[in-house]
C-alpha cells in the first residue's frame, strides 16, 4: 500500500517504518498514530545529532531538550520548529494524559512529521529524493480492514461448506 512516507525508503528505512505506523494508525487510533509521530521525530532528531557536527547537545538528551537547542532551531526552515513543537507535545499528550486525541490532530502531526522528514531529505540525503506532496487521501481509512476480515469471514464460511460436503461425501463412500 503506498504511504507518503514511501521517499524515505532508500536511506531513512528505520525513520519510514515509524513514520508509516504513525500514519496506519491516524484514522483509526490517533493516539497511537501521535505517539509514533513523535517516535518518528525523536529517531530522527537523535540522528541529527549523531550526524551534524554543527549541532552542540544541550544539557539534557530529552526530545524536548534537543528541539529547543540554539544550533538545532537555528538549522530549520522557517516554521519547521514549531511543527516539531507540535509533534512533540501531542506525542506527549498521548503517552501521558486520558485526554482524547482527535483524529484531525494526529493527520495533523502527521503533516507536520512529513514536512520534517522532506526537510530532511532535502539537506541530509546522500542521493537526491523526489518528495510527493503530502497526500491524505494515502492515509488509511479503516475500512480496508474492515473489507479484509468481511473476506475473512466469507473465505471461512467456504471452507466450513466445503469441509461439511467433503464429510458427507466421505460418510457416503465409507457407506458403501
Amino acid at each position: 500500500m503506498a504511504s507518503n512516507f514511501d521517499f524515505l525508503a532508500k536511506e531513512w528505512s528505520d525513520f519510514q517504518a515509524e513514520a508509516e505506523q504513525a500514519e496506519s494508525f491516524a484514522v483509526t487510533s490517533p493516539r497511537v498514530s501521535a505517539f509514533y509521530s513523535r517516535r518518528a521525530l525523536e529517531l530522527a532528531v537523535n540522528w541529527l545529532y549523531e550526524n551534524d557536527n554543527y549541532l552542540d547537545l544541550p544539557y539534557q538528551d530529552n526530545l524536548s531538550a534537543l528541539l529547543y537547542e540554539d544550533t538545532f532551531r537555528d538549522n530549520l526552515s522557517n516554521g519547521l520548529f514549531q511543527q516539531l513543537v507540535a509533534i512533540q507535545r501531542l506525542g506527549n499528550q498521548a503517552a501521558h494524559n486520558q485526554a482524547l486525541i482527535k483524529t484531525e490532530e494526529a493527520v495533523s502531526a502527521l503533516r507536520c512529521l512529513f514536512n520534517f522528514m522532506t526537510w530532511l531529505c532535502k539537506y541530509y540525503s546522500h542521493h537526491q529524493v523526489p518528495i510527493p506532496s503530502f497526500d491524505k487521501e494515502l492515509i488509511p481509512d479503516g475500512k480496508q480492514q474492515e473489507r479484509s476480515l468481511e473476506q475473512l469471514e466469507t473465505l471461512r464460511q467456504q471452507l466450513e461448506t466445503s469441509d461439511q460436503q467433503r464429510q458427507e461425501e466421505v460418510a457416503k463412500l465409507a457407506a458403501s
